[in-house]
């Protein structure tokens, strides 16, 4: 293992402390930009009674129910949930980042320029907060979003899985699946993400064993949380909002806000997707129409905090895209 050198020591403390500002930073966005249903309130997801299917975001509660002791009340709680999920966000982002723009034969130089790449990338993940969970837009009878406390750590989740699922590196992937299904049951898109990257020449034979094992692991988890919190009220699985989704679309105003999700990075990144080298994230753009179609019926689209977890599929492929456009060589995969 080389000896780190002390301007590298310096650039990851700088670092590390810009995180835990973040993390702050956080706190108080989430707390100015969103007000508590009395409908779904912390006291509640804490003591397991909420309504489903909110309290079936179960780990997100789990979690804030074992920091709670050491807090002055239940939304305290999920503050520190919702900062720490919010820093692993940025880490793991960086992370990812790095490994995408990092060569099979890197020597030291490429992968000093991959790391750097990485940690230039990373605040692009602060930047989509207060896209996707904060500011809510022209909405008639509301002026802050609902606050539901699994959001980021969701978007964390999704986001690890993706990654693990790119690296095949499944005695973590499925384990971190499992965990992020219990955060939000979004993680029923992700076996698509493996069947996307299938070569042409198609896929191994272990492929199918992959989705049949994905596909009985999430919904095992949702059995076992519907049976678990079978005496809450409320609406079950889901709620049908195709109507007013279609409604909400026809308004020229609304439709504008769903089109800018993620300050529109989705647009440049899907019409130069053929520029991006890797196969894994080119292909994984094919997700958000499935994605927009699944949330027409079961979404509120005016909340984009909804498209959340995509930020794992948009961010990496517009920078990819963008690095390309630059001329700098990517690793081909």
């Amino acid at each position: 293992m080389g000896v780190v050198s002390p301007r590298r020591a310096a650039e990851e403390l700088g670092y590390g402390f810009a995180l835990l500002v973040f993390a702050r930073w956080v706190v108080g966005l989430r707390r100015a930009g969103t007000f508590v249903w009395s409908h779904v309130t912390p006291e509640a997801l804490l003591r397991g009674d909420a309504p489903t299917p909110f309290q079936y975001r179960a780990l997100t509660g789990w979690v804030a129910h074992a920091v709670a002791p050491f807090t002055r009340d239940a939304r305290s709680a999920f503050d520190v949930v919702e900062a720490a999920a919010a820093v692993g966000l940025v880490i793991v982002f960086r992370l990812h980042m790095t490994a995408l723009v990092t060569p099979p034969d890197a020597d030291d130089a490429s992968r000093e320029a991959a790391r750097r790449f990485g940690v230039l990338a990373s605040p692009l993940v602060a930047a989509m907060i207060p896209l996707q969970y904060v500011l809510l837009g022209d909405v008639a009878g509301l002026h802050r979003y609902v606050y539901f406390p699994w959001d980021l750590p969701a978007a964390l989740g999704f986001l690890a899985c993706l990654s693990l699922l790119r690296a095949r590196r499944w005695a973590l992937y499925y384990p971190c699946f499992v965990l992020a299904t219990l955060a939000r049951e979004t993680t029923c898109f992700l076996p698509l993400l493996l069947l996307f990257d299938v070569p042409r020449g198609g896929g191994d034979r272990k492929l199918a064993a992959h989705v049949f094992a994905q596909a009985a692991l999430w919904l095992g988890v949702k059995l076992a949380l519907r049976w678990h919190y079978r005496h809450n009220a409320g609406d079950g699985a889901w709620v049908d909002t195709l109507d007013d989704n279609l409604r909400l679309l026809s308004d020229p105003g609304a439709a504008s806000r769903v089109l800018g999700c993620f300050g529109f990075l989705w647009v440049p990144a899907a019409a130069f997707a053929r520029t991006i080298p890797d196969r894994f994230t080119r292909r994984a753009l094919w997700i958000l129409p499935v994605w927009f179609a699944g949330m027409l019926r079961v979404g509120n689209l005016y909340e984009l905090r909804i498209f959340g977890e995509l930020i794992a599929v948009v961010l990496p492929a517009w920078l990819l895209a963008a690095r390309a456009a630059a001329g700098a060589p990517s690793p081909s995969r």
